[in-house]
């Protein structure tokens, strides 16, 4: 019962995984933000919505868990306070859901495709990957650690590798107009894309209060989820150079300050543009990054790559 996610490997087989829980989060966030009539004002009618606020104060994504773990039973009132009421608004709200839990997905994908598993395995660095590490544990070590001391710097610079794969595979989906989901593949692109840049940037917000939640010790082998945004944040910029895609971008970061007054801590546009300048953010963010392109050789023999012949 914990929001989480993991990439392993069992033999030649690599392996990721999903919890229940996460998902769940996952869609109570998304439909939460759509009940909120200044969020994405432009999709279906949001004046039809009331704007309610958290259930008990709770944060939205972790209510349902907290809720039902307590003892609680969910009734009528908690379906108004967490579901859209425009119909459109509520379809939505369910792509965006699947659009986080997309980027999970490739998120754990990168770990196996990038190398990052069979490294951390044949290192004895760490048994598995995990997206937050389990309640006061750190990443799971293995019994034996082959080199002595830590290693922590390493997997930050992995999970910073992992999200830039994520966050890039994601909007190639819908750059390239490859979207799977029958359902949604007909929404303008232009709107797809700002979901999942959202979703993408949201999911930090939520990695670090299923942190908090897990009273994990997730900082000592991830980087701080603020960091983790600023890079995907970086990326788009150097990226996505063209203007639609500079306004687009412009447009996603203000979505947040649509939900600031609702959900507590929520980042806003205002201070997430003021951090992109911050010396030592800049700073922190260039040591990891150099850290993982001296990484990169040492990780090559691990990566996936065609097989000759095939």
């Amino acid at each position: 019962m914990l929001p989480n996610a993991l990439a392993d490997r069992d033999g030649d087989t690599h392996l990721i995984a999903m919890y229940t829980p996460l998902f769940a989060a996952l869609s109570e966030f998304a439909m939460f933000c759509f009940t909120q009539r200044a969020f994405f004002a432009d999709v279906g009618d949001p004046l039809a919505e009331t704007s309610p606020p958290p259930p008990e104060g709770h944060v939205p994504g972790l209510w349902l868990l907290r809720y039902t773990l307590a003892g609680g039973k969910v009734e009528e009132r908690h379906r108004e306070q967490f579901t859209p009421r425009d119909p459109v608004r509520y379809d939505i709200s369910l792509y965006l859901g699947y659009l986080m839990a997309r980027f999970v997905w490739f998120h754990e994908y990168a770990h196996c495709f990038n190398g990052h598993v069979a490294y951390v395995q044949e290192n004895a660095i760490a048994l598995r990957l995990y997206e937050v590490s389990e309640p006061s544990k750190g990443a799971p070590r293995a019994a034996q650690p082959a080199q002595p001391g830590p290693r922590d710097d390493e997997l930050r610079c992995l999970e910073l590798d992992a999200d830039e794969a994520a966050m890039w595979a994601t909007l190639q989906v819908q750059e390239t107009d490859r979207e799977n989901l029958e359902s949604f593949a007909s929404l303008d692109r232009s709107l797809r894309k700002r979901l999942t840049l959202f979703g993408a940037y949201a999911m930090t917000w939520l990695f670090e209060e299923f942190q908090n939640y897990m009273e994990s010790n997730t900082g000592l082998d991830h980087p701080a989820p603020y960091l983790r945004l600023q890079n995907m944040v970086h990326l788009a910029r150097q990226h996505f150079t063209a203007p639609e895609d500079q306004e687009l971008q412009r447009v996603v970061l203000k979505e947040f300050d649509h939900i600031a007054s609702v959900i507590p801590n929520m980042y806003r546009s205002d201070n997430l543009m003021r951090d992109i300048s911050d010396p030592w953010l800049i700073g922190e963010l260039q040591r990891q990054l150099a850290r993982l392109d001296a990484l990169r050789p040492a990780l090559a023999p691990y990566r996936y790559a065609p097989v000759a012949g095939s």
